[in-house]
């Protein structure tokens, strides 16, 4: 904490402005006695082409936050995208509900997502020297749950077994899950985070089951998708058939053999483990009832320790494997990594990491905040002021 308190430095955060993780990084670096950040919005830059050269000075620090608070910004990225997909292309985007929560549309996303980067780079490339803790080419990879499920592979390290078929309809789905002898997947979407999208799909001779954040909804315009915060399940091939048709109208798909997780006291578990400069640091156990046990679904924090005894010898393979995981990103200062413990032989599986996977209020590693640890690991990698005393 001696080496942030004594080398303040001045950030640059391009975000929405009044998302609340700006509001938590403003209030972390106040308690380091930090300036506040410089906020510049999405819309700044990508209508102003200098106003990151007219924001950025000698030596200061830019961080990059997610523009999921914004709907606003969510359609000025899909407005980027539309020029640069050829398939499932939204036109009227103003006629999306993102605001009551219906699923954005992924594919055309990222695509704005690989825009709007390309654009940061370019004023970034023009502007003073300056710290960057945000690598824009493996945030885009990290961005693909395939790509970075590929890259994992490639060095053995464990997964869930993928589907690596494009499908492209329900009946297509459904034979290819027949010839690899797959009933039970995780089906998520590619380019998607905080469980937007996500089907644990179960099929059991002739009966099936799905159960999703996804509500499908009627309207004049045919089905919509939306994010629900209540688990929704589906049991009927009608019903299932016409949830997988419409999402793969505007997204592609990520498809894994679905890993039965390790339970605690009743439900069930997994980990996240944010990735600092290669090193492990903050961690949260996320329990739930049911498959999906992201935290914004109404589930709940675990007990760190009595999950670490739990797993006895096996846990220290978490925090390895985390690291190992963000080995494939070298220049990545940090990621959320979530691993799975399997029921069975409590072996950790890693499952997808996220660029902005660090906003985690009253976590702590060794007194520091997620945004505090990493502060103090750019100012030392980078030999900042005097970082090393």
């Amino acid at each position: 904490m001696s080496a942030l308190v004594s080398n303040p430095q001045q950030v640059v955060l391009i975000a929405p402005p009044n998302s609340r993780r700006v509001a938590a990084f403003q209030s972390s670096l106040q308690q380091i006695n930090w300036p506040l950040a410089k906020v510049i919005s999405y819309q700044q830059i990508i209508e102003n082409p200098q106003s990151l050269i007219h924001t950025v000075h000698q030596g200061n620090i830019i961080r990059l936050e997610t523009s999921g608070e914004s709907s606003d910004i969510e359609r000025l990225l899909l407005q980027l995208g539309k020029q640069h997909i050829t398939n499932g292309v939204i036109e009227n985007i103003a006629d999306l509900q993102l605001e009551q929560g219906e699923i954005i549309p992924s594919n055309q996303w990222y695509a704005g997502l690989q825009q709007f980067f390309g654009i940061v780079q370019e004023q970034l490339v023009q502007s003073p020297s300056h710290y960057c803790t945000v690598d824009f080419s493996e945030g885009l990879q990290l961005f693909d749950k395939r790509k970075t499920s590929e890259l994992w592979q490639l060095l053995n390290l464990p997964t869930p077994y993928q589907v690596t078929e494009e499908v492209r309809s329900f009946e297509q789905l459904i034979s290819v899950l027949n010839q690899q002898k797959l009933n039970r997947v995780f089906i998520k979407l590619a380019h998607g985070s905080g469980a937007s999208g996500t089907i644990a799909l179960a099929i059991n001779k002739n009966q099936i089951q799905a159960i999703t954040t996804i509500e499908m909804v009627e309207s004049q315009k045919g089905i919509r998708l939306y994010n629900n915060r209540k688990l929704i399940r589906y049991n009927t091939w009608q019903q299932i058939a016409q949830l997988i048709d419409e999402l793969l109208k505007y997204h592609k798909l990520q498809i894994e053999r679905w890993l039965p997780k390790a339970s605690y006291q009743g439900k069930v578990f997994d980990i996240r483990v944010v990735v600092i400069n290669g090193k492990a640091m903050h961690t949260l156990i996320r329990l739930g009832k049911q498959a999906i046990t992201n935290l914004h679904l109404g589930n709940g924090r675990g007990d760190l320790e009595q999950i670490k005894n739990y797993l006895g010898n096996s846990w220290q393979l978490v925090p390895e494997l985390a690291e190992k995981a963000m080995q494939c990103f070298p220049n990545s200062l940090y990621a959320g990594v979530d691993i799975l413990v399997s029921q069975n032989t409590k072996k950790p599986y890693l499952l997808e990491a996220n660029t902005f996977g660090d906003f985690h209020p009253n976590t702590y590693y060794q007194g520091l905040d997620t945004y505090q640890a990493e502060l103090l690991a750019l100012l030392t990698r980078n030999k900042i002021g005097r970082s090393n005393d």
